[in-house]
């Protein structure tokens, strides 16, 4: 094939292309005028983006349309893991003795300032990690919502 040909070939699939968007865009029109007849109003636009795999394990594939559940699902995983952190694993650990050699024992052991076993160290590096991970995840997926909206073009609107 020469190279004209290719040339000539990817216009020609471009403008086919063309008229096939526009076709779409005529049929979605005629889709709400008939709809709007008949009284069958759609609260929410459908939506032919194909759906993108969550980064968050256990959660559906994110859209705009379900944002609010995603920040609702992640704010009270953050909040169960400070809870966890700063609540329930230090009674567990003092008031219950699991977890074996407390954390003050540990620093009375050593012979260091009380203070430090307020905190436990490996507790609030794992609790802080969690939030962190949620946080970074959260964000790569609203920026991914964000960027599929954008990439939308007028065609698949109508």
């Amino acid at each position: 094939m020469e190279l004209q040909e290719i040339e000539d070939n990817i216009r020609s699939r471009r403008n086919k292309i063309f008229l096939q968007m526009e076709e779409v865009r005529r049929l979605r029109i005629q889709q709400r005028i008939k709809s709007a007849e008949l009284g069958i109003f759609k609260e929410e636009q459908e939506s032919e983006l194909p759906n993108f795999p969550s980064f968050i394990p256990f959660l559906p594939p994110l859209t705009s349309a379900n944002l609010k559940v995603y920040y609702v699902t992640c704010y009270s995983l953050i909040a169960g893991i400070i809870i966890f952190g700063g609540l329930l694993a230090p009674t567990l650990e003092l008031k219950l003795g699991l977890g074996g050699t407390s954390y003050a024992d540990f620093i009375r052991s050593v012979h260091l300032p009380m203070q430090l076993s307020q905190v436990d160290p490996i507790v609030a590096s794992f609790s802080g990690g969690a939030v962190g991970v949620i946080s970074a995840l959260m964000v790569v997926e609203i920026n991914n919502v964000k960027q599929q909206e954008h990439k939308r073009c007028k065609y698949c609107l109508g």
